[in-house]
């Protein structure tokens, strides 16, 4: 049976990435080459405009060109990848980092007056990559049964709270953590899933320091059929090693 086969990439927050994950990340698409790479968007912080205080003098000397000349080159090298790798689609979906900069614009349209070229799809030449670029107001996207977005809620049950709120299957990244959670259900009812798939950044980023979290590097495969059905799974990269399919991946 013909499965179509889809990579999940999760928040990634350059220039906070933590390069050996993605690395690989990079090594696992080379190697299950899927169909369809989906970013679950916050590929870049948009630190330099966020209305949160600085919380280091790094991110305070921080620019949104630096940021964005970061995540392009970022791009770049993933984007040879998904082409040798046979991807046929990419989505990227917008997190709340880069509505950071929708937001920003929104504010200050007046005094910048041709706002074109400071959308992030400019900004990361989207278009020219060849993405499907989602905003947040157009999320979840529908594939097959499954519902895929950014993400919803960052609380300590937000798997429980995401398939409570929505009733549906919703995989998601935002939180930096993998949860899973199947609603209750009646016996001749399918059971519904809510998962979240970690994330492919730093952990000690400087407004959380060395204080504990729960995330967890890592990437989502999913499966699925031409009925729509699907098998969606996490795959955690821990201390920067992998096995998948009785093979190791590590930097």
């Amino acid at each position: 049976m013909k499965t179509t086969k889809v990579i999940i990439l999760p928040d990634m927050q350059y220039p906070q990435q933590d390069d050996r994950a993605i690395n690989i990340a990079m090594q696992l698409v080379e190697y299950y080459r899927p169909d369809i790479i989906i970013n679950l968007g916050d590929v870049v912080a948009c630190d330099s405009i966020s209305r949160y205080p600085k919380a280091s003098w790094y991110d305070a000397t921080v620019t949104l060109k630096m940021e964005m000349d970061i995540v392009n080159k970022g791009l770049d090298k993933q984007d040879k990848i998904f082409k040798r790798s046979g991807v046929k689609r990419k989505i990227l979906l917008e997190g709340n980092h880069e509505n950071r900069i929708t937001r920003w614009l929104t504010n200050n349209a007046v005094q910048i007056g041709d706002i074109e070229s400071l959308r992030i799809e400019n900004l990361l030449r989207l278009n020219d990559r060849g993405y499907e670029y989602v905003l947040s107001r157009d999320q979840p996207i529908k594939m097959g049964k499954a519902n895929i977005l950014h993400g919803y809620f960052v609380n300590k049950y937000h798997a429980f709270k995401t398939i409570s709120e929505t009733g549906h299957n919703c995989l998601y990244g935002h939180t930096h953590d993998y949860q899973a959670y199947i609603c209750s259900h009646l016996p001749d009812d399918p059971p519904r899933l809510a998962m979240s798939f970690g994330c492919l950044c730093k952990f000690d980023q400087s407004y959380i320091g060395k204080n504990p979290t729960r995330w967890v590097h890592g990437i989502g495969i999913m499966e699925f059929v031409p009925d729509g059905f699907f098998t969606a799974y996490f795959l955690p990269i821990i201390g920067y090693r992998c096995i998948f399919n009785n093979r190791e991946f590590k930097v």
